[in-house]
């Protein structure tokens, strides 16, 4: 346009038609191209399973040279496993009630910690009875925030109701006792994990030992 007009009309003419060519055509394919890749990126990475909660992000990935997974998700999988387990039950209640038990006040829960003791009294054997009804009855659950669940808990057959919480142990009030450490003690594994306690009327009779499980894709991810 600048050469056509220039030779036309003199440099002035030929200069403001292609001021005027610039000014209509490049922003419109500017307008274009940025949200056009910006929309190819989002979904890229929406179909890894990524979020892109600020475009800027995606811009920022430019520069990235390393990437620090946090919390669940990524590399885990949705449901913890217990890597340990101690319990102490009070005189003349077998270990399998106290699965039973934890496995009912947690059934009610949909914490992700959760997850990880719902299958324990059914892989004792002891959670569902010979009809296939549970064992266990929840007759009430409150969450305490930030610490863990507190219920109560009436047997099938009569026995009960039990007061039944289970969570952080110095949030429920047990940390501090020497039941509670005794617990930890025989656990006999200090690594990762999330130490859940177990605590009926007040008193401190199981302690777990909950982590996550990788998934099988973590190492591509890193």
């Amino acid at each position: 346009t600048l050469c056509l007009w220039w030779g036309a009309e003199g440099w002035k003419t030929g200069l403001f038609n292609a001021m005027a060519v610039l000014l209509v055509a490049c922003p419109c394919a500017l307008g274009l191209a940025t949200p056009l890749a910006l929309w190819v990126a989002v979904a890229r990475l929406a179909s890894r399973g990524l979020t892109v909660a600020n475009a800027d992000s995606v811009e920022a990935l430019a520069s990235v040279d390393r990437v620090v997974f946090d919390k669940t998700g990524p590399l885990t999988e949705p449901k913890a496993r217990i890597i340990d387990l101690v319990m102490d039950p009070p005189d003349g209640m077998p270990e399998s009630h106290l699965a039973g038990l934890m496995a009912a006040v947690e059934g009610s829960s949909s914490h992700p910690i959760a997850a990880a003791f719902r299958n324990l009294a059914r892989d004792a054997h002891r959670l569902n009875d010979s009809q296939g009804e549970s064992r266990w009855v929840v007759e009430s659950l409150d969450v305490i925030p930030g610490a863990g669940v507190r219920a109560q808990v009436r047997g099938s057959e009569g026995n009960g109701p039990f007061e039944v919480a289970m969570g952080d142990a110095d949030r429920l009030g047990v940390g501090g006792s020497s039941r509670w450490h005794s617990l930890c003690h025989r656990l006999g594994l200090q690594g990762e994990g999330r130490k859940v306690a177990v605590v009926l009327s007040g008193r401190p009779v199981a302690a777990a030992l909950v982590d996550e499980q990788l998934r099988s894709s973590w190492p591509a991810a890193l």
